[in-house]
């Protein structure tokens, strides 16, 4: 048992009385049916359950080259990443695949429906109890025996009150749904907006002076280390190299690293200090590649990683103003142009290549003036995008707490609407 947690029965001892309670070794079987190399592969998300891996552009895991002894998922199988179930990545596969050997897949009893058991399994108290029994020192490192997983009890109501629930929370999270998509929509406007605006100001410069290469502005380029980290987040006193998320959309993101192991010592030479301008070198995404940010570091220990590069500017520059030019429209396009390697790798951009892009050569006072006049777009569209990410968290929150009140029976789904919970 992880020690930061422990089983929570109360949720379960407060469900109705006429609702059974069940090991899940009663209600599930574990399948392991492989040598279907030729079916679709499918991937678990938290936030999404089971879904075609190809339907997804986030999911940089490549597949082995095996796929024989990927596990077989039929329509209402249960899908669990035993390394990620304490995360909530589990749920009740709607269609017809193969998954990785590092999951478990499991047929449910008729006595459990599975849309029910779909919500039930991936509400707040289940994914603590998996915190509670998985195994491991470091959350990162935790894993759910399924030994454990089996003997976790179930709330069992009658098999048309199952479905009334499932039916309940497909339409209440559907419309929620529905509003996030919106929310989503919104804030690519926002991006477009701001976009727009940074391309004109820059074309506006670019019409009014030459254009020099960036050979000319840049007196050195850096690229960073890769030594062997653990994949989380360092502590205060630790040292953390920077993941490639770490500078994106033009925003540094500090916590984006992986610790350096205890015992190995940091090669100082790439620490990040705050101001440096920092340029993804290699990612699986063409849109995350050449794209530049400003380090704030916020106090913490970081190292620049072999994946990006520390551009560092001869005198008479600012890196914001560089870095806007490197994220207009126009200056993208030329970056486009440079990259190497295909979809599905990873994509570099050269360090002899960046050299070459063009960039509009203004005074420093004229820097000055469009910095000072971006910076004000900048801040209201992070401000605006802030709460619109805000909104999307209360929504979450909202979302989990009526499953939660559904499959525990808090609220009686013959009468309750979700809007009033």
């Amino acid at each position: 048992m992880s020690a930061a947690y422990s089983i929570d029965a109360r949720p379960l001892e407060a469900a109705p009385s006429h609702w059974g309670r069940r090991p899940l070794w009663t209600l599930l079987r574990r399948r392991d049916i492989t040598n279907r190399p030729e079916s679709e592969l499918l991937s678990v998300y938290r936030d999404y359950g089971v879904v075609p891996k190809g339907s997804r552009n986030d999911n940089f895991n490549k597949p082995s080259e095996d796929l024989s002894t990927y596990r077989y998922v039929r329509p209402g199988d249960l899908v669990l990443n035993k390394m990620k179930t304490w995360q909530g990545s589990l749920a009740v596969s709607e269609a017809e695949g193969i998954v990785s050997p590092a999951y478990f897949v499991c047929s449910l009893t008729n006595e459990l429906y599975p849309r029910f058991a779909h919500y039930l399994l991936r509400s707040r108290p289940y994914i603590h109890m998996y915190r509670a029994v998985s195994k491991g020192i470091r959350p990162n490192q935790w894993d759910l025996p399924f030994e454990e997983f089996r003997k976790i009890p179930a709330l069992l109501p009658p098999l048309d009150e199952q479905r009334r629930i499932a039916d309940f929370l497909d339409a209440e999270t559907g419309r929620m749904s529905q509003v996030h998509v919106r929310r989503m929509r919104q804030e690519a406007l926002i991006v477009e907006r701001f976009s727009i605006t940074l391309a004109s100001e820059v074309s506006l410069l670019a019409r009014r002076t030459d254009e020099i290469p960036l050979r000319h502005v840049v007196v050195r380029l850096e690229q960073g280390w890769s030594p062997q980290c653990y994949d989380e987040e360092a502590d205060s006193d630790e040292w953390g190299v920077l993941k490639t998320s770490s500078v994106s959309a033009g925003i540094f993101k500090p916590r984006e690293h992986k610790r350096l192991p205890v015992g190995q010592n940091p090669d100082l030479r790439y620490r990040i200090n705050d101001g440096d301008l920092l340029m993804t070198r290699g990612s699986g995404s063409s849109s995350n590649v050449g794209v530049a940010a400003t380090a704030k570091t916020n106090g913490r220990r970081l190292l620049l990683s072999d994946l990006l590069y520390r551009l560092t500017l001869s005198e008479g520059w600012r890196a914001e103003a560089v870095r806007f030019f490197l994220a207009s429209q126009s200056v993208r396009g030329q970056i486009d142009l440079l990259l190497r390697g295909q979809s599905g790798q990873t994509i570099k951009l050269r360090a002899e290549d960046i050299r070459e892009i063009r960039i509009p050569h203004v005074s420093l006072a004229e820097q000055e003036k469009f910095v000072g006049h971006i910076q004000k777009w900048c801040d209201w569209t992070r401000e605006t995008r802030e709460r619109l990410s805000k909104s999307a968290e209360l929504l979450a929150e909202r979302r989990q707490a009526l499953i939660t009140a559904a499959v525990t029976g808090q609220i009686d789904v013959t009468t309750a609407q979700g809007i009033e919970v």
